[in-house]
């Protein structure tokens, strides 16, 4: 897992008309993706950022896998099935 400390270090935001300073804290970043064996990056802007994303490019996507989903639903419809049955028979001496 790779990190991003996007921000600086003299970041702030707007809160109710008040100046909160959020400063990025990149050596916790860095730590971070050193203990999940990644790789930290840092940016302090927009253009930055994107070369960021641009070099992560091949670590960042989805995998798309064909799952059969059927067999659940088929489990079910069977105990669901023969439950159906079995009361059929249990309380009215008779299978409908």
């Amino acid at each position: 897992m790779s990190t991003i400390a996007f921000g600086t270090v003299y970041g702030s935001i707007d809160l109710d008309g008040e100046q909160i300073p959020v400063a990025v804290d990149e050596p916790s970043m860095r730590e971070v993706a050193r203990l999940a064996g990644g790789e930290s990056f840092s940016a302090t802007s927009e253009g930055e950022l994107r070369n960021v994303y641009a070099a992560l490019g091949e670590e960042i996507g989805y995998e798309t896998k064909q799952v059969d989903v059927s067999k659940p639903w088929l489990a079910g419809g069977t105990l669901a099935t023969m439950a159906g049955l079995g009361s059929a028979f249990a309380f009215g001496r008779r299978i409908p």
